[in-house]
């Protein structure tokens, strides 16, 4: 199945009577998705959008891509989102409904630069399905020479074995 670019939709309930969201709050859909773009507003205290994402056929929905190209597409490609996993006392669990929230400045957890493998140079049994051009219009795979090249500089500052791997991917040795 191909992506299809979400287009912006007029939110209507299930009887098809319209329904007017809150100034600056705009609803997105394609033949997967259905999402509700909400600016998050001076309460929270950070500048950014609170993505609410259904699928259409309202069934559970765990497809990563997809929420990274909703993001991208809704907020922009180099800006951060975040799932929450709450303490109990905040939990909001009423349908099969995700939440992203997107912010304005970098989020100060998360990898530092940029890895994308397909076959090429995937770790041995590790899997990784094909990628849609979608999927690197912001950014190419990683080569396997310049995994390579990460790989020798991280076990060159005496980074071995796993940690090899993980340092090259998180290029964490000191330069």
């Amino acid at each position: 199945m191909t992506w299809q670019p979400l287009e912006r939709t007029q939110p209507r309930l299930q009887d098809g009577t319209p329904v007017e969201y809150p100034k600056g709050t705009e609803q997105w859909a394609n033949d997967l998705y259905v999402v509700i773009k909400a600016p998050l507003g001076s309460a929270t205290g950070a500048e950014g959008w609170h993505l609410s994402i259904r699928r259409q056929d309202r069934t559970t929905a765990r497809d990563w891509r997809h929420f990274q190209r909703m993001k991208n597409q809704l907020c922009g490609p180099e800006m951060e989102g975040i799932e929450l996993y709450p303490a109990e006392s905040r939990l909001v669990d009423t349908a099969n409904q995700y939440h992203v929230w997107v912010v304005a400045d970098a989020i100060p957890i998360g990898f530092p630069g940029r890895l994308v493998l397909d076959e090429e140079g995937l770790m041995p049994g590790a899997e990784q399905r094909a990628f849609e051009d979608v999927d690197l219009q912001h950014g190419g795979r990683t080569s396997k020479d310049e995994y390579n090249a990460m790989m020798l500089l991280a076990q060159a500052n005496g980074v071995r074995g796993a940690d090899a791997v993980a340092a090259a991917r998180l290029k964490t040795w000191d330069d």
